[in-house]
């Protein structure tokens, strides 16, 4: 009747039991792998992000931490921990063209303005 197998709704029981209605509301999480990073680390590099120079890539990012730190990690790693450990962006201007025409750059940002 439940769509479940017998082995889960024997394991309900037996939390139900022991641990009664909220341990079988409880949602239990993963912790998942521990920061490659330690916390001091963790927060000079949060500090360095915040300054307004910050890092204009993640190669200096992974520069600075070391020379600084002697700590080398991958890209994709240190991505994860800036991005959505840190929710940090790197100071990047926007790339413009210096051939640009400067007057329809301010008309377009007028007609913007105005919608």
């Amino acid at each position: 009747m439940l769509s479940r197998d017998e082995s889960s709704i024997y394991r309900w029981f037996c939390t139900y039991h022991a641990e009664g209605i909220n341990g079988l509301l409880e949602i239990k999480t993963s912790p998942g792998r521990p920061c490659s990073l330690p916390s001091d680390v963790l927060q000079q590099l949060r500090q360095r992000l915040s300054k307004p120079e910050g890092f204009h890539s993640y190669g200096e990012v992974q520069q600075w931490l070391k020379d600084t730190y002697q700590l080398e990690l991958p890209y994709k790693t240190l991505h994860g921990i800036v991005r959505y450990q840190l929710k940090a962006k790197l100071k990047v201007p926007p790339p413009q063209s210096h051939d640009g025409d400067i007057a329809a750059q301010e008309a377009f940002k007028k007609t913007l303005e105005h919608s």
